[in-house]
């Protein structure tokens, strides 16, 4: 489909029922805007290509606190949102090239909780620093510098607090591992401390 084609489908599946349809928006628009990684950082999307788990937050509610899979869907849970699905409104041609697009989306959620960044607009410029300290490519620093323009309007002008969030999301991407290439699902029973400090994001100050 055409960039337009992959839009108007997007508002049309957004307003039909948004609620069952955000993964298909959320890739339907990464295409259409031909987000992609940076061509040297492909490889590293290998072992995720094509992984989309069914994840059960009820179940992650019942593991022990202090995992990561319990903290992700108290996460969830307190901002009333739901994990990332897709539909047969994304081809199988489209989920094959936007691998990329998907696991971004699919994974911003868990570094909120990986990170310890919250849902506010300061927050999500901690989250997006982390994806531009992690080097994905153009259409990161693209999404920065919109960032900057609108998000410090609508924080009320927090320049501060988005400059702190900015530069501790930068430094914990620049120092953790290439995350977005990781089967984080599969991590999920494990200590959120102790995957913190293996990806080297506790060594931030």
């Amino acid at each position: 489909m055409s960039a337009v084609a992959n839009l108007t489908l997007a508002v049309r599946l957004y307003r039909e029922d948004p609620g069952a349809h955000l993964g298909d928006v959320a890739v339907l628009k990464s295409d259409a805007f031909g987000a992609d990684i940076r061509e040297d950082l492909r490889d590293q999307l290998a072992p995720v290509e094509g992984y989309l788990p069914d994840i059960d937050l009820d179940a992650l509610g019942a593991y022990p606190e202090g995992s990561f899979g319990h903290a992700y869907a108290q996460w969830m849970r307190a901002h009333d949102l739901d994990v990332f699905r897709l539909t047969d409104a994304v081809s199988p041609e489209m989920r094959a090239r936007q691998t990329y697009g998907i696991r971004y989306a699919i994974t911003h959620d868990m570094f909120h909780v990986l990170l310890g960044f919250d849902p506010s607009y300061v927050g999500e410029m901690g989250v997006l620093a982390f994806a531009h300290g992690q080097g994905y490519g153009r259409v990161v620093t693209v999404q920065v510098w919109f960032a900057w323009v609108f998000w410090t309007v609508l924080s009320g002008f927090r320049l501060s607090a988005l400059r702190e969030a900015y530069r501790r999301g930068r430094a914990m991407g620049e120092a953790a591992p290439f995350l977005l290439g990781m089967r984080l699902e599969e991590r999920f029973a494990e200590p959120l401390d102790a995957l913190r400090a293996e990806f080297r994001l506790t060594e931030v100050a």
